[in-house]
């Protein structure tokens, strides 16, 4: 698993989010579980207004959800 710095969000369902910049995979961690979830060919834009977004989890479901392929990871830690 390539490894992507997380940054801790403010959000009900949110816990982390990161972004490979390279690859445009942005990586996303749920609230209450250990799986991680890396969205494909994802814009930097949509990343950045997640991080700026009021509702994350709002955010989520309008630009990224049923957007973007993805793969779950279990989370190591």
């Amino acid at each position: 698993m390539m490894t992507i710095k997380m940054i801790p969000v403010s959000s009900e369902n949110i816990q982390s989010v990161g972004y490979n910049s390279e690859e445009n995979i942005l990586r996303i961690c749920f609230i209450g579980n250990d799986i991680l979830y890396d969205y494909d060919d994802v814009p930097e834009y949509i990343y950045e207004g997640l991080l700026n977004a009021d509702s994350k989890g709002k955010f989520h479901r309008k630009e990224i959800m049923n957007r973007y392929s993805y793969k779950k990871l279990v989370d190591p830690h």
